[in-house]
């Protein structure tokens, strides 16, 4: 039995563990196991997002677009890009291999769009079904995740699918030769005939690729699409959260306060600043103004302080008058030096 102690131990302060006695292989584990594990919501939220929305909705959305490429309205310009293709030194089958890649990645390209729409409440999601789920554990995993962005969906999608899906279509035809990767094709096309119960090719016309019917080519692209799929979801998933690292998780950005806004244009740190050392700093009275010392032998030059200074106006004009008059009336009674 170990003796370790382990940091996390609720009986344990954490301020007086000696770290010489920790056993660095359990705090690893500890660390490791936190995180990687994930509440049955947020593995529920992962399989509706990546393996509903971007597995089999791109999977259905592809098979009418690359449908359209190679038969339908894009036909003359998918031939036309083939061309110049083998113009520029590709060889037939790497050229088609090229456009097909090109084709099946335009449903996935659409999927972007509810995947962003989910990353972006995921948190609430996950929150809900744990309790559809009954899982209480409070897993925190979620709010420690990076937010995911258009830029790291669209960068695994743009850097880490097409790619893969090309190398993946042509090893595959390299590996067992391009006519067993046709045969393939084909026979995952009649399959899919076989099971709906709908002919290969026109009936009475002989059974080449121009007599191909409709769902006969719904199943040689669905053939591809499988390849494509299962790679683009899977680097999508793990592409756009290598290229979300950069992105702060989700609980420091619920958890920023904004600076205030200063309406008359000052700058908002300055403010914040001043606001804090207004509620930090202690108010202090204050001082009483000294008293000017004034020599008593000219204290007949130093000039009164106006009474309106420290009495009411009408208070201070009605004193002002009496005193007028109290002189007024003491120069008449005083007899003149002249006389």
């Amino acid at each position: 039995m170990s003796n370790s102690i382990l940091p996390s131990d609720p009986k344990i302060d954490p301020t007086t563990v000696d770290l010489n006695k920790v056993d660095p292989s359990v705090i690893e584990a500890e660390t490791k196991a936190e995180k990687t594990s994930s509440s049955k919501g947020e593995r529920l939220f992962d399989w509706l997002t990546y393996g509903g929305i971007a597995g089999l909705g791109t999977f259905a959305l592809t098979i009418p677009i690359a449908y359209w490429a190679k038969y339908g309205g894009g036909a003359k310009a998918f031939v036309d890009a083939g061309k110049r293709l083998e113009r520029m030194g590709m060889n037939e089958s790497t050229a088609e291999h090229f456009m097909m890649t090109t084709a099946t990645m335009q449903g996935g390209n659409v999927t972007i769009i509810p995947v962003k729409l989910m990353e972006n409440h995921k948190p609430e999601l996950v929150d809900k079904f744990n309790k559809m789920l009954g899982d209480k554990s409070e897993d925190a995993s979620v709010e420690n995740d990076p937010k995911q962005t258009w830029t790291s969906l669209i960068k695994a999608r743009l850097l880490l699918a097409w790619l893969p899906v090309f190398v993946s279509f042509k090893a595959t035809g390299m590996m067992i030769g391009e006519e067993k990767f046709g045969a393939f094709q084909n026979s995952f096309a009649e399959s899919v005939c076989n099971f709906l119960k709908r002919p290969t090719h026109t009936p009475g016309l002989e059974k080449i690729v121009a007599n191909e019917t409709k769902i006969f080519r719904y199943g040689k692209i669905a053939a591809l699409d499988v390849f494509a799929t299962v790679a683009a979801t899977s680097l999508l998933y793990i592409g756009s959260r290598f290229f979300a690292k950069q992105n702060e998780p989700w609980h420091a950005q619920r958890t920023h306060i904004q600076p205030p806004i200063n309406p008359l244009g000052a700058p908002g740190k300055a403010m914040e600043n001043a606001t804090h050392q207004s509620h930090s700093a202690p108010a202090r009275e204050k001082e009483p103004e000294p008293e000017v010392a004034i020599d008593k032998r000219f204290a007949d030059t130093v000039p009164p302080r106006p009474v309106n200074d420290i009495m009411p106006k009408p208070r201070a004009e009605n004193f002002t008058q009496t005193i007028a008059s109290q002189k007024a009336a003491a120069t008449e009674a005083t007899p003149s030096l002249s006389a």
